[in-house]
């Protein structure tokens, strides 16, 4: 079903990359326009927050938090990622009539611009 496509997700824009130091939490909100007559909240989906060569951070959609029907909110530590650029990939599970399940996989992958650095208060805090 073509018309049941993913055609736009998004993060917040900004004009330029944040560096973030390491062990901040950020709040980041997801927006899907509707796919087809199917809204974000009637989907199951996961974020995927990592930074090369590190463990990824899973959040599952019972724990963000809903903004609205199509657009949810991640809590993402960035303890748990790792220095680097932040990279996003969600996955949205779409009701889909054509595929073996019932439910077509559908992945996007965002850019929150965000790269996460090594605070000059790490060694202190980690003592």
């Amino acid at each position: 079903m073509l018309d049941t496509m993913v055609r736009s997700a998004s993060l917040p824009e900004r004009s330029f990359d944040m560096e973030v130091p390491q062990g901040t939490i950020k709040k980041l909100v997801v927006t899907i326009e509707p796919i087809g007559n199917i809204t974000l909240s009637q989907c199951d989906f996961r974020a995927i927050f990592g930074t090369y060569g590190h463990l990824p951070l899973v959040i599952e959609k019972r724990d963000a938090v809903k903004q609205s029907d199509d657009s949810y909110m991640f809590v993402v530590d960035t303890a748990k990622v790792g220095l680097g650029v932040l990279e996003c990939q969600l996955v949205v599970w779409i009701p889909d009539a054509d595929v073996p399940g019932m439910l077509r996989p559908e992945v996007l992958i965002l850019n929150p611009q965000i790269t996460i650095v090594k605070s000059k208060w790490n060694e202190l805090l980690e003592r």
